[in-house]
């Protein structure tokens, strides 16, 4: 399971991890040691892509914390770092997995380029956000600009942490920082910070401040 990127933000104390899957659901299952309640979760999977990157974040998570820190879930299943501070956030997709650390409640999502966004677009994509795709698009071509407002509004979803959440409604996005790759963005009157990155076919977007 190699480290293809490691991204450190020093001054907000954020640490991104994106790892490629590569070993078999086997080596993963005896990698990850999966606790009595783990193992429960694991059973309910069918699919063996599935189950690969449901057991890679379990080993990365195992990695990324030491032996020292147990991992917990939340009542939507959502994992966090029992015995250390601070929080944790997960993404998958095919052959990927991303592990991203927080002193503070954070959200982190990953996905291919080739995924097709534009289709679905009507489905979370408000009228007032339709100038930012299209600044985006000018850059990165359209169906990846609207895969980066998808993109951010599931980390944001997972950075806030609330139940009900219409994507199309309670989120928008409200200002781009091109240079720096930054998305304001509201959740409910909660506002967030995420930072964009285009790289190896991928979209990676995690929140990098708290809310406002």
């Amino acid at each position: 399971m190699p480290l293809i990127k490691r991204i450190v933000e020093k001054e907000a104390e954020l640490t991104l991890l994106l790892w490629q899957i590569d070993e078999s659901v086997d080596e993963l299952f005896v990698r990850a040691g999966l606790t009595e309640e783990e193992k429960r979760r694991y059973a309910v999977f069918t699919g063996e892509s599935r189950k690969k990157e449901w057991l890679a974040v379990r080993v990365l998570l195992r990695e990324t914390f030491g032996g020292g820190v147990g991992i917990g879930y939340d009542e939507k299943g959502a994992p966090y770092p029992v015995g250390k501070e601070g929080a944790v956030s997960v993404s998958h997709t095919t052959g990927y997995a991303a592990v991203f650390c927080a002193p503070y409640s954070c959200g982190v999502d990953i996905e291919s380029v080739t995924r097709d966004f534009e289709k679905v677009a009507g489905k979370y994509v408000a009228e007032t956000e339709y100038e930012w795709v299209s600044r985006l698009a000018a850059i990165y071509g359209m169906n990846t600009a609207y895969g980066i407002v998808w993109c951010v509004k599931e980390a944001l979803f997972k950075a806030g942490g609330k139940e009900g959440v219409d994507f199309k409604k309670d989120m928008e996005l409200i200002n781009l920082y091109e240079p720096v790759n930054v998305i304001a963005a509201r959740l409910f009157d909660e506002e967030y910070l995420l930072r964009f990155r285009i790289s190896d076919n991928l979209i990676l977007v995690y929140s990098i401040s708290q809310k406002k």
